[in-house]
């Protein structure tokens, strides 16, 4: 679970130590950095994820690509040609502190790491400063120096290795340095290492973030063919049968649970399910005594079944999921209940939901008088641009009204809909 994040100088968003809880709601006006902010929360983790692309043999730079090189860079940030990261992250009972800075400029060659470092977020008393596992770059360009200390009150003797400033060194680390015995002999980096590394590389990899806008359903409509991998949603959710049929294969109680859901929303639902056509594999449906498939059925409908699969799969499949305009094509009673489901889902699951819609927000009042929900209002000016709600600042203005009450009548506490 991120606990806080930092960001300088990328797009329209710069904040400190931003606080978070398990469930936050982004809301705000068009371009006022909801969208961006998601961008930055999941920089790296798109990073891990997309890995070397884009004829690029660095992660690092397939992402710069993938966010416009310069254009990534706040248009204001004159003074500085760099954009930092910091996420402050719960592994396993242990709080870190990631940091991955990069300078920014013209050309290719301008596009470097500047400082990549893994530390425990707090020392204890005996320490004059917390434990760093690494940092990279900060004392000599193309350089980390790692610690070898990896039990209580051992000496921690740094090692000083040669990487490239341009990819990360997770990646560096398992890939290469792992294949050069010479580096490490005595496998005491490696010991250390391995598995904080593999620990930070599963949560980011667990990172996914979808937009209503981005869905194809056009693509969603077509029968599938039955080797597409379908472990997790695609960003466009293409590959929707194939997620669906796979864990249905795999968990005989993944279809009851999902109907069980859907059935929220569309009480005449009776079953789901899969059937191969021509060699292809087509989602069913039964309502009210007839069979449609999913070209029968609205874009509301398409969207209400995207949902309800990505709030039924396996708490492992996902360790933070970020959802832009989930309302999109959706009746406001399926809003409630979705926002309801996501309320109530008792799971490890980070989430990060964009909204515009009062009726979606309505479902989240209770989790924030309760401090589970974060309510984060875009395009104020205190705090960079972005301010954390808490309920004491706004418990006289709501009283026993719903947060989207607030928002209907854009109160200048929450804002809202714009008053022309």
């Amino acid at each position: 679970m991120i606990k806080k994040f930092s960001v300088r100088n990328f797009r329209n968003v710069s904040v400190d130590d931003l606080t978070f809880n398990q469930i936050n709601i982004l809301i705000g006006p068009n371009n006022s950095g909801k969208t961006n902010f998601i961008k930055a929360l999941s920089f790296f983790a798109n990073m891990i994820i997309g890995g070397k692309e884009n004829s690029y043999d660095s992660s690092f730079l397939s992402e710069v690509d993938r966010n416009g090189w310069i254009k990534l860079l706040n248009k204001d940030s004159s003074a500085s040609p760099e954009v930092s990261f910091k996420w402050n992250i719960e592994l396993n009972g242990e709080v870190c502190d990631y940091q991955f800075d990069f300078h920014t400029g013209q050309q290719i060659e301008q596009f470097f790491i500047t400082k990549e470092e893994l530390s425990v977020s707090e020392k204890n008393p005996k320490q004059v400063r917390p434990f760093n596992y690494f940092k990279c770059h900060t004392e000599k360009k193309g350089s980390c120096i790692f610690s070898t200390a990896y039990k209580k009150g051992q000496n921690n003797k740094r090692v000083e290795i040669p990487v490239s400033n341009q990819d990360t060194v997770l990646f560096q680390f398992k890939d290469t340095l792992f294949e050069k015995p010479e580096i490490d002999p005595n496998k005491i980096i490696r010991k250390q290492f391995n598995p904080k590394f593999e620990e930070l590389l599963k949560y980011f990899k667990g990172f996914s973030s979808y937009s209503s806008a981005q869905f194809n359903l056009n693509s969603i409509r077509q029968p599938v063919e039955t080797k597409i991998k379908g472990i997790v949603l695609n960003k466009d959710g293409s590959n929707f049968v194939n997620v669906f049929n796979h864990h249905k294969s795999k968990d005989l109680y993944f279809k009851v649970k999902f109907e069980e859901s859907l059935k929220q929303l569309m009480p005449h639902i009776s079953t789901t399910d899969i059937s191969i056509e021509f060699e292809k594999l087509v989602f069913r449906m039964g309502y009210n005594q007839n069979q449609f498939d999913l070209s029968d059925v609205s874009d509301g409908t398409i969207k209400a079944l995207l949902l309800t699969l990505l709030l039924t799969l396996p708490e492992e499949s996902y360790s933070l999921m970020a959802l832009d305009e989930p309302e999109m094509n959706m009746h406001p009673a399926w809003q409630k209940i979705i926002g309801k489901w996501i309320l109530t889902h008792q799971t490890k699951r980070q989430y990060f939901i964009s909204t515009h819609s009062p009726d979606f927000l309505d479902a989240f009042t209770d989790g924030f008088k309760a401090g589970r929900v974060g309510i984060f209002v875009f395009g104020d000016k205190v705090n960079q641009g972005i301010r954390k709600l808490s309920y004491e600042e706004i418990k006289d203005e709501l009283g026993d009204w719903q947060l989207g009450d607030l928002y209907r009548t854009n109160d200048p506490v929450i804002g809202g809909w714009p008053t022309w």
